[in-house]
């Protein structure tokens, strides 16, 4: 009578997973919201940093996503770094506000792979764009920090609602 013996080996060891486009978002989990803003523009016409960080933190949690504030820097593996630059004419205002979704990376640059053995390469390490939305606001002084507190409020939404369809 012969009798088989079937083994199962499993492979141990990390696995890379290279991601594009969207896919990018996958795994994130909570983002940490930094804000900032133009210390020279005129105080008219600068919206209130406080205000931001609080309407970005309530549009990521409402859309399911945790969310934590950073006064300084970004500080998390995910950043939502929201920089506004305000400029006043008369009486009005504009402001271009930039949302911009960021992972902190490690990563060796193409070149260095085709580098000779034995020869020094880089780790590049820092922030990583995954998704940016930039808009340009105008109104009178009087509307000007509620336009921009609704437009931000507009960029983290669609920035949110991405990051939640790539983690069902």
């Amino acid at each position: 009578m012969a009798v088989a013996l079937v083994t199962t080996v499993a492979a141990e060891g990390q696995v890379r997973v290279v991601r594009h486009g969207d896919d990018r978002l996958s795994g994130i989990r909570e983002i940490d919201v930094v804000v900032t803003t133009d210390a020279a523009a005129p105080a008219a016409c600068t919206p209130d940093r406080a205000t931001l960080q609080t309407a970005a933190v309530t549009a990521l949690r409402q859309a399911g996503v945790r969310a934590t504030v950073s006064d300084k820097a970004p500080s998390w593996f995910y950043s939502l770094v929201i920089d506004a630059r305000s400029a006043g004419l008369g009486g009005s205002c504009a402001t271009a506000i930039s949302t911009e979704l960021v992972a902190q990376v490690q990563g060796i640059p193409d070149a260095d792979r085709e580098a000779s053995p034995g020869s020094w390469g880089s780790l590049l390490v820092g922030a990583m764009p995954l998704v940016r939305a930039i808009d340009l606001v105008t109104a009178t002084a009087q509307e000007h920090d509620a336009m921009v507190t609704a437009t931000l409020r507009t960029q983290v939404a669609a920035i949110a609602a991405k990051v939640r369809a790539a983690n069902p």
